[in-house]
């Protein structure tokens, strides 16, 4: 019994001495040996109380006899100064805010392999990377890939999963230590740039790095970003493919354009299809002229397209439209359309134009070889077809005729 009360003792006094530390009164209440002891009169604090009674006002009740079953206790509640709180909380957030996948956490991507190709204006690459993770934990390893769109991750290991945790962020939880290769699919849009087409996308850094880019165009010319260790180009039926060793990035970026002196105009043979919305009033001819290409051999690089004398030129567009020019001529105007690739097999290209409205009776459209050009056409061989649709304002008087030479 003596030593239950030893222990008792024992944890009341450490209570008492944590308390003390945290700025909280010991209050003792002890029984008068003498009980017919008169009493002495007590003195009282500015509101009216006795220190004694404030005293009580501040004191913490401790569990003595059934401290210990208290203290291990799932339902047991702890109260703590504020002070102590925010330091627990923001020693947390640290915690939380440390980033992962580094040494502090034992892992990261061992090598990162990238095998695209490029179909349109998407890419499709195929990536295989492997993690490796060094801590019993095993590891939650972010990764950034943008704007890509991600398909679904396989591995060997099932226990293996990737999740979503922002705009283009993921992560990758692995299990245990160990080297896990995982791959999957992303799609990634190919841009077009005044200096070429692009394939750019985040990556997350690898000990080592390598890029496949197949480009169904031959004899390409690449530029990568960053710069390479070692780089090959192979021109494989009718296609260019470029490998590469790259440094460890958080962004690959690779631009390749025609070589000089390609694909030149009289190997290219499309088939155009026009069709023009003419507009006559406020004393102008308006055209709004579309030129469908379909390539049906070799490839485009630049295309040609004929315009009245005395017409100007309001915008050409295109697809991959690298720069427009219009030089004059005695019957005709000629635009030519330069394109910063050669492997579309359709090209729209849209015309616009203006021109003073004669006061006479002239010539909507028409294409005669060494007379004026009337009307917006393609240039260069190929079947040529086409639709015009011509109307007037309601105050002027319209009236049409056609005619074959």
């Amino acid at each position: 019994m003596s030593s239950v009360s030893s222990l008792n003792r024992g944890w009341l006094a450490m209570m008492l001495a944590v308390f003390a530390s945290l700025g909280i009164p010991a209050v003792s209440c002890a029984q008068s040996s003498d009980a017919g002891q008169a009493q002495k009169p007590v003195a009282t604090d500015a509101g009216g109380k006795s220190p004694a009674a404030s005293a009580w006002d501040r004191l913490v009740y401790v569990p003595f006899r059934n401290l210990q079953q208290t203290l291990a206790g799932d339902g047991a509640v702890a109260i703590v100064p504020v002070r102590v709180l925010n330091d627990w909380w923001q020693k947390l957030q640290a915690l939380e805010a440390r980033p992962v996948g580094d040494a502090a956490i034992g892992g990261g991507v061992a090598e990162a392999r990238y095998d695209a190709t490029i179909e349109g204006d998407l890419a499709r690459v195929r990536v295989e990377l492997a993690v490796r993770a060094l801590t019993t934990e095993g590891l939650r390893l972010p990764l950034r890939f943008g704007e890509a769109a991600l398909g679904e991750l396989s591995c060997e290991d099932k226990r293996v999963w990737l999740r979503a945790t922002g705009d283009g962020d993921y992560e990758i939880r692995l299990p245990e230590p160990g080297l896990y290769r995982v791959q999957f699919e992303m799609g990634v849009k190919v841009k077009t740039t005044p200096d070429g087409r692009e394939l750019d996308f985040e990556t997350p850094r690898a000990v080592t790095s390598s890029l496949q880019v197949k480009v169904p165009s031959a004899d390409q010319a690449f530029e990568l970003e960053p710069s390479a260790a070692a780089v090959e180009t192979a021109v494989d039926e009718g296609a260019s493919r470029l490998t590469a060793r790259l440094p460890a990035a958080g962004r690959l970026r690779a631009r390749w354009r025609p070589r000089s002196g390609d694909s030149p105009m009289q190997d290219a043979l499309a088939s155009v299809r026009n069709t023009t919305m003419v507009r006559l009033g406020d004393g102008l001819i308006q055209t709004d002229s579309r030129l469908d290409h379909q390539v049906l051999r070799g490839g485009l690089e630049r295309v040609e397209i004929l315009a009245p004398v005395g017409a100007r030129i309001l915008e050409v567009t295109a697809p991959g439209l690298k720069t427009w020019n219009v030089a004059p001529g005695e019957n005709r105007q000629t635009i030519t359309v330069e394109l910063l690739g050669s492997e579309t097999k359709r090209l729209p290209v849209r015309v616009l134009t203006e021109a003073p409205l004669p006061l006479e009776t002239f010539p909507v459209a028409g294409l005669v070889q060494d007379a004026p050009v009337h009307g917006v056409h393609a240039g260069g061989a190929g079947a040529k077809t086409g639709w015009w649709c011509c109307r007037g304002l309601r105050t002027s008087q319209l009236s049409l005729s056609s005619s074959r030479d």
